[in-house]
């Protein structure tokens, strides 16, 4: 599913509105466009959970075909809570997730069982390749990948800086670049000459 620009800011305002309690909607396609339709939100403690009405429910579906809900969450969780991901599963539908902390928006797929980053741009140390890395191990294995410094610190021109023309770390010596350690290449396959030292029987 891809969510326009005008989806997206009718998903944000709702849940800026509605901040610090999580909002909640549904979205329906008509006439093969996809539309937001906001929903009240009638958990008993809104702060952390949301229930649509069966009335805003109701009413959408006669609209059109109801392709997914969304909610919004106002802390730090920038992830679909196991609830989410159970409630999505039962109920046979996609759930749309945006964070008003950070500005993200996540779709899960009750039929995949799998999130998806909504048209996230690429930003070198947040989200490329190795962030999405982090995520699938954290969301599909609840495994925390932890980085080193040198991959925490990575910048756009981060390949460029910290590997050589050889492919070696810089100030590292290497088979690969001789030049670092003043030896002279040996050709491959080459085998290494002894180095004239006995070995004292025992």
């Amino acid at each position: 599913m891809t969510l326009t620009k005008n989806i997206k800011k009718a998903i944000k305002d709702h849940a800026l509105k509605q901040e610090p309690n999580e909002c909640c909607g549904l979205l329906y396609e008509k006439e093969g466009q996809i539309e937001a339709k906001a929903c009240e939100n009638i958990s008993a403690d809104t702060s952390k959970h949301f229930v649509i009405n069966p009335r805003d429910y109701l009413y959408t579906s006669s609209l059109g075909k109801i392709k997914a809900t969304y909610h919004s969450h106002t802390n730090k969780a920038e992830e679909f809570s196991a609830t989410d991901k159970l409630n999505s599963k039962r109920h046979k539908i996609d759930y749309v997730l945006y964070n008003t902390n950070f500005n993200t928006f996540r779709l899960y797929s009750h039929k995949k069982s799998s999130v998806s980053f909504l048209d996230e741009e690429f930003t070198w140390g947040k989200h490329d390749c190795i962030s999405l890395v982090q995520d699938y191990l954290k969301e599909e294995a609840n495994v925390d990948f932890k980085l080193s410094k040198l991959l925490k610190e990575r910048t756009s021109d981060w390949p460029k800086w910290h590997w050589d023309t050889k492919g070696s770390l810089p100030g590292r010596a290497s088979s690969a670049n001789p030049a670092r350690t003043g030896a002279t290449p040996r050709p491959l396959g080459q085998a290494r000459r002894p180095s004239g030292r006995r070995m004292n029987r025992l």
